[in-house]
């Protein structure tokens, strides 16, 4: 086996490795390991990404109220996909981190938050955008970043300081805003 491929044994490994890191604060490690530029940086990605991502649902919008809600998350799902092939076929070292997926107790720990993560929410995403305006739509998928809160919280146990209350409170009653006065 080459130093590219993964051992069947390197699932159990990475797993391990996250089970025990997932008692180690984000907070702590960006604290230790990232500099300000890098947060800086993937700040900008990240602003980036999602302001594309609600320009491009947006464009999609006229399309999604023409077709099936089902049909309409497959065929992102699909694109989506063969993006992310093309990306694994021309990025090198990707060999490796793909081969862990050839060992079938990987399967086991995968399927089925795959299937929960990625299409059971894009469904509900795609059906709000679907369904609704996409402003307030929109405004109400944006509310995972008070859940991330929360279960940053609850399962990473990281210190929430009153600075991600304040912002959460307000992210949250600015969505009720949006919610109750849209027929007003």
């Amino acid at each position: 086996m080459s130093d590219q491929e993964a051992r069947p044994d390197d699932f159990g490994k990475y797993l391990r490795e996250a089970r025990e890191a997932r008692g180690v604060s984000l907070r702590e490690l960006s604290t230790t390991t990232t500099s300000r530029r890098t947060l800086f940086e993937g700040a900008v990605l990240g602003v980036f990404s999602v302001g594309l991502m609600g320009y491009a649902i947006v464009l999609a919008k006229p399309a999604l109220e023409a077709s099936h809600l089902v049909e309409a998350t497959l065929t992102r799902l699909v694109f989506g996909t063969a993006a992310l092939l093309l990306w694994i076929l021309i990025r090198p070292g990707t060999r490796k981190i793909v081969g862990v997926l050839r060992d079938p107790r990987a399967w086991r720990h995968l399927t089925a938050p795959s299937i929960v993560g990625a299409y059971f929410t894009m469904l509900l995403w795609i059906g709000g955008m679907k369904y609704t305006e996409a402003s307030v739509s929109g405004v109400l998928c944006q509310l995972s970043t008070v859940f991330t809160l929360g279960f940053g919280a609850l399962i990473l146990h990281e210190r929430l300081t009153v600075r991600h209350w304040v912002g959460g409170t307000l992210a949250m009653g600015s969505a009720l805003i949006v919610v109750w006065l849209q027929g007003a």
